[in-house]
This record gives C-alpha cells, sequence and structure tokens, in this order.
C-alpha cells in the first residue's frame, strides 16, 4: 500500500498545511491519548463524487469509517484499525449495467518512524503487512481509508444473473461465452453466431 500523505506545521506560522485529497481526514499523532484515539466519519456528497471518479465507480451512496488509532512504542509507532462500510454502484465489466455492491472491510496497519532499521517494531500476526513508514506529525487516516476501499473493491464487477461457459467451435477450439442463469449458451449472442457459422 502506498504512504498515507502527511503534513507537518509551518515553522514560522504554526498553522498546518493543508492536505490535497478526495477524502482528507488528518490525525495529529500527539493528539493520540494513551488509551488510544476513536475517530469515526463519513464521506460527504462531494467527497463521494471525487471518490467514485478516482476508482471508476458509477456512484457511491455511502462511504462510513470506524478508526482506531494507539501510539504502541517508544518510538512513537501507530497502529492504525479500522472498519469501512460502504454502498456503491460498480459498472459490470460484460453488460456495461449497474452493479450495487455493499462493501464491510476491517483492516489493520501499523506506521512506524521513517528510521525503521533502528527501531525496534513489535510487529504482531495481525498486522497485514510489513509496517508502513511514517512521516512528520500526522497521518492522513481518510486517504488510508480510501486506499483501502479502493483495494477491496471488485475488479471485474459483473451482474450476478450474468455467467460465463465454454463452447467448442466448428473447428474444434473452445472459447468462452457469455449467458445468464435463466438461459442456455445457445441463447447468448456468441452461440447464435456459432450456430449459424456452423450451418454454412
Amino acid at each position: 500500500m502506498a504512504s498515507p500523505r502527511t503534513s507537518s506545521k509551518d515553522s514560522t506560522s504554526g498553522v498546518q498545511d493543508p492536505v490535497a485529497g478526495e477524502f482528507c481526514h488528518v490525525v495529529e499523532i500527539a493528539s493520540i491519548r494513551p488509551a488510544g484515539l476513536n475517530k469515526n466519519f463519513a464521506a460527504n456528497d462531494q467527497e463521494r463524487a471525487a471518490l467514485a471518479a478516482r476508482f471508476g465507480l458509477q456512484s457511491i451512496g455511502s462511504l462510513d469509517a470506524a478508526a482506531h488509532l494507539a501510539v504502541v512504542d517508544d518510538h512513537g509507532s501507530v497502529r492504525l484499525r479500522a472498519t469501512i462500510t460502504a454502498d456503491v454502484v460498480q459498472t459490470c465489466v460484460v453488460t456495461l449495467d449497474p452493479v450495487p455492491v455493499h462493501l464491510q472491510v476491517g483492516f489493520e496497519i501499523l506506521f512506524s518512524p521513517v528510521d525503521m532499521d533502528e527501531v525496534d517494531v513489535q510487529v504482531t500476526p495481525d498486522d497485514d503487512e510489513a509496517p508502513e513508514p511514517l512521516e512528520g506529525d500526522t497521518i492522513d487516516v481518510g486517504e488510508v481509508v480510501a486506499q483501502q476501499f479502493g483495494i477491496n473493491l471488485d475488479p471485474y464487477p459483473r451482474r450476478p444473473d450474468v455467467v460465463f461457459s465454454s463452447e467448442e467451435t466448428s473447428d474444434g477450439n473452445r472459447i468462452m461465452v457469455e449467458g445468464d442463469t435463466g438461459s442456455t449458451a445457445q441463447e447468448s449472442p456468441f452461440a447464435v453466431l456459432l450456430n449459424l457459422k456452423s450451418t454454412t
């Protein structure tokens, strides 16, 4: 997973620089209490439209995230646990029809300081991957959620009644044809063409 965009405070003004992104929810590491920090947020209309464009979706009806952040060692490593719940509409790769999808997925990521080679990082079996580099004094939890949202989308969505089957052509080769659960392979447009070819 790509590292989340981070921001740092301007040394002269003390004001945190804004972070550009479709779903920006920045958490300052210093604000994470010893017991951890809960952060729940939902995408608004503008954010949903931007994320739908980013991931090639027809629309996003809702996108909610429930996150918990905790500092897990003296070096400032942060463990993020979160659950994403979303209702989206993808496009069937076969028919181009809309495909409504309900997504609910949990993930866990450990962020550790950039100089990880010099730090004894406590990695647990629950960590999905190796620690992500932690730069600056903030984590854009919204961007992390957006990345995990995109990763967990079906890359080849199709309508539930669309199936694939194989057919043998007149020359003995087999090809994949589309159909649906209420029809036979011979009723598909590809099969009709094959039948016409075999009778000529």
